[in-house]
């Protein structure tokens, strides 16, 4: 989340006597069974509460389980379910299933980032699938990296050549990526400015005005 006062808002709510807590579009949620102590996972006080709610309300009809972590999982379709009862606005997703999928869904999450947003994705993992918060991307000698909180409790980073190869969907504020877009032509025209020699811009300029005027 990027919104830290929501947040403790809603752990506060979770941690309450009552254990409820009625998020920004409307749904109230409620506390897990075994997430107010120590479980015998990584995860903190606040993760365990928030995580486990979410999940019992982003599963559908199949009852979530702390202890046994039976019923958790979905896909992205369901799990826009919660990211919209979480921020009150709507949210797009997709299931990817080709490689030119993913590399759009790469650039998607390259412009979230440009915009200041944190992209859910799932990602495929042994067997199966698991959720990641990708929070960024860095350059380590020369290697493009993707990192992302795993909810396991550890922030993490993998190569974005593998993390691409194992991209399975991706959740995404469609705002955030109005936004991203915008920034992205602003550092172009930036960029653009910075290779033009100053007085080959006024020069242009001028004869601009010139061409404009009619005799």
């Amino acid at each position: 989340m990027n919104d830290p006062a929501e947040y403790a808002r809603i752990a506060a709510g979770l941690a309450s006597p009552d254990g409820k807590v009625t998020l920004a579009g409307g749904q109230t949620i409620t506390r897990e069974d075994g997430t107010a102590s120590p479980d015998g996972t990584t995860r903190s006080v606040t993760q365990r509460l928030i995580g486990s709610a979410f999940m019992e309300l982003a599963n559908g009809d199949r009852d979530y389980q702390n202890e046994s972590g039976e019923g958790a999982g979905a896909w992205s379709d369901k799990l826009d379910v919660l990211y919209e009862a979480v921020t009150g606005r709507k949210m797009s997703d997709q299931r990817l299933t080709t490689d030119e999928q993913r590399a759009k869904a790469m650039d998607v999450i390259d412009t979230q980032l440009r915009a200041g947003a944190s992209v859910p994705v799932a990602l495929s993992w042994g067997d199966g699938y698991h959720k990641v918060l990708v929070t960024g991307t860095e350059t380590i000698d020369g290697k493009e990296y993707v990192t992302y909180t795993n909810p396991w409790g550890r922030e993490e980073r993998i190569p974005r050549e593998d993390f691409e190869k194992r991209l399975a969907d991706i959740s995404y504020d469609p705002r955030a990526q109005l936004v991203g877009t915008i920034l992205q032509g602003v550092d172009k025209v930036k960029d653009a400015f910075e290779r033009v020699d100053p007085k080959d811009l006024l020069a242009d300029v001028r004869l601009s005005q010139f061409a404009s005027v009619k005799l």
